[in-house]
């Protein structure tokens, strides 16, 4: 095979071709993880369908979904045309965005499961639980009441304002942690990660925002129409 590199002053033909082998190496590397990961799935898919809260196959897909980049996170939950999903997620960082299409790229065909690169939105109660920093306890969190205001800047810029209630009790951390899990159950991953540049979580809204305000429920039809307009 004839391999031609373009180099600069700085670099010779040598150290590119060095630097393509380590490429090329790290990359049947990552190859080898996925194609392993996958067949691990693939015998062990029927026994997390039986039971998808079993502690050992739960933590063995999460050591598995590690090794492929201690980045990537997981989820399992109902499918939308499958019993079963699982998702293989960046984690909401741009850098491993493509890493995570490639590991669902590879995935099997299997009767009972679909896969997703990036987490999908929910159909859900809008309720969730958010551990304390300073003990074990958790904080539960109803977002059902809250309400939203998009916002674009002149410079391109755009932000979602969330009110949102039930937050007296927790850090700015924590609310900052529940405005992204509202946004990400909500619009979905890839949304998410497009569409919103920032977003701010507060107990009340301004004045000149209060005639904007929305239902939270109506937060994923109101970006997409102000992505597609």
């Amino acid at each position: 095979m004839n391999v031609t590199f373009q180099s600069n002053s700085k670099s010779t033909p040598m150290a590119a071709c060095r630097i393509w082998i380590i490429r090329e190496m790290k990359s049947n590397r990552q190859l080898h993880r996925i194609s392993g990961f996958w067949e691990w799935f693939q015998a062990n898919a029927g026994a997390i369908a039986n039971d998808p809260e079993n502690p050992e196959l739960v933590n063995e897909l999460d050591q598995r979904v590690r090794l492929l980049a201690p980045e990537l996170t997981w989820e399992i939950g109902p499918g939308v045309s499958k019993p079963w999903q699982l998702v293989v997620s960046p984690d909401c960082q741009e850098d491993f965005r493509e890493l995570a299409r490639s590991v669902v790229a590879a995935a099997p065909s299997l009767e009972e499961w679909e896969f997703y690169p990036a987490k999908q939105p929910k159909e859900w109660d809008y309720k969730f639980e958010l551990a304390r920093e300073s003990d074990e306890e958790t904080v539960s969190i109803d977002a059902g009441q809250w309400t939203f205001v998009l916002l674009r800047y002149p410079d391109g810029v755009r932000e979602i304002l969330l009110k949102g209630t039930g937050l007296a009790t927790i850090t700015d951390d924590q609310r900052q942690q529940a405005g992204a899990i509202v946004l990400e159950n909500v619009l979905g991953e890839d949304i998410f990660m497009d569409y919103v540049d920032e977003f701010e979580v507060l107990n009340e809204l301004g004045p000149r925002f209060v005639a904007k305000e929305r239902p939270i429920q109506t937060l994923r039809a109101a970006v997409m129409g102000t992505t597609q307009g």
